[in-house]
């Protein structure tokens, strides 16, 4: 049996600016003007996060494969980067005090390709860490996941003091990146910051290939096929806004540390949702959407929700987007985007039933 759904704060945050919003460069480790490497920067976090410390005065530069979305291509400098390949490391981060690793293959692009996603994710740290030594980076930011946590969770809602004990791939080489930060940090004299994200969604680059099942759905939406939730819809999620997570990063520039020094955090928005309860606030938004549920897949008891009061209480950290309003305002977006597409297709297009969407 389900137990009953928790929250852990109000979003008295909505009426207010967050902390990151007012911090001067007292409250700041570096000044401003001091050079931000994002690796991995014209992915869905980086995206958002590269544009919003460019509107707030910071000197940033993105680091990928992949070439940058049209909308922030022109507001920073972009250039090519591979983690797996240490040739095209070499002397990127030259210059930058501050360099955040988002770079890396998701859960799904792990299941698809172990070898791949091991290489990318743990090969591709220790040739970013090797690069790195001995240089001018202080401080190095890393996205973990709360894919490290075991299911069902025996503390709830996970604490960051929870062992780790993950059941894939991602999960994995998100323990060993973890691993790998600290002791570069007893090392080599780094400041590590380690984020535990949650589910993150919001808008910008994301693929229901590569991301989770709100991706998944907001392509289904808007190509008029159903959504699909496999087992009775009961498991929970902790949905976290991408623009809390933004704020989560930039509030630890922050964080006063000691070089050699590593803290793990969860970022998490502080409420706990059913998938079911999720599908509806998307039908409110898109109330032609068939919605599908497949009992005869079990997911089991999954139960999400983190425990941010750590980040809350070293780095100011309060989520002021609700999953609710996050959710409806990011499906009324995608719908506006795609009325004209839906306007033109709507004679001969007839929705799909195929199960291959949305897992949690």
């Amino acid at each position: 049996m389900i137990e009953k759904k928790h929250k852990l704060t109000p979003y008295s945050a909505l009426k207010t600016l967050r902390k990151s919003d007012k911090m001067s460069n007292k409250d700041l480790r570096f000044k401003r003007d001091d050079k931000i490497a994002i690796l991995g920067g014209s992915g869905f976090i980086g995206t958002n996060l590269g544009r919003e410390l460019h509107r707030r005065g910071f000197s940033v530069s993105s680091f990928d494969i992949v070439d940058p979305p049209e909308e922030v291509a022109s507001l920073y400098p972009h250039e090519y980067a591979d983690v797996t390949s240490p040739d095209s490391l070499k002397g990127k981060f030259d210059g930058f005090k501050t360099l955040i690793l988002l770079a890396g293959l998701l859960g799904r692009q792990c299941q698809m390709d172990e070898e791949l996603g091991w290489r990318t994710n743990v090969q591709g740290l220790m040739n970013v860490f090797e690069e790195i030594k001995g240089g001018q980076v202080q401080r190095v930011i890393f996205t973990s996941s709360s894919m490290i946590f075991e299911e069902p969770p025996r503390v709830f809602p996970i604490r960051e003091s929870v062992p780790a004990r993950p059941r894939c791939l991602y999960g994995t080489s998100k323990v060993f990146g973890e691993a790998l930060l600290d002791a570069a940090c007893k090392r080599y004299g780094l400041e590590g910051v380690s984020f535990r994200f949650w589910t993150v969604y919001g808008p910008g680059p994301a693929s229901g290939e590569k991301g989770h099942f709100i991706a998944t759905w907001l392509e289904r939406a808007a190509a008029g096929e159903p959504l699909v939730i496999f087992g009775d819809g009961k498991q929970t999620v902790d949905l976290t806004h991408v623009d809390d997570v933004v704020d989560a990063i930039i509030l630890s520039l922050g964080l006063k540390m000691e070089a050699g020094r590593h803290q793990a955090f969860n970022i998490g928005c502080g409420q706990e949702a059913t998938v079911l309860e999720v599908a509806q606030w998307v039908r409110e938004v898109v109330p032609d959407v068939e919605l599908i549920v497949d009992e005869s897949i079990s997911c089991g008891q999954i139960k999400r929700l983190a425990d941010y009061s750590k980040a809350a209480r070293m780095m100011g950290y309060a989520p002021r987007v609700s999953p609710e309003q996050g959710i409806k305002d990011l499906f009324q977006r995608r719908e506006s985007q795609a009325a004209p597409d839906k306007k033109a297709g709507a004679a001969s297009r007839s929705p799909r039933r195929e199960k291959s969407a949305p897992t949690v």
